[in-house]
């Protein structure tokens, strides 16, 4: 999903949102490589903002994989 983000959609960077409680949400967020950018107001409620570029999309998978 990510390669196609990046590579069909040309989307850079990738933005995640997850209110801070959503422990599960934050756990994916990481898990895929995303990080920590901040708080910011995320359809009125104070959310974290997450962040992958296509350089750290591409430095995590060499192998082509994605």
């Amino acid at each position: 999903m990510l390669g196609y983000g990046f590579k069909v959609l040309g989307l850079d960077p990738i933005i995640g949102m997850a209110v801070p409680l959503n422990l599960g949400s934050i756990h994916v967020l990481k898990k895929v490589g995303m990080r920590f950018r901040g708080m910011s107001d995320c359809l009125g409620l104070n959310a974290e903002r997450w962040e992958l570029t296509r350089e750290m999309y591409d430095s995590r998978n060499k192998g082509g994989a994605g």
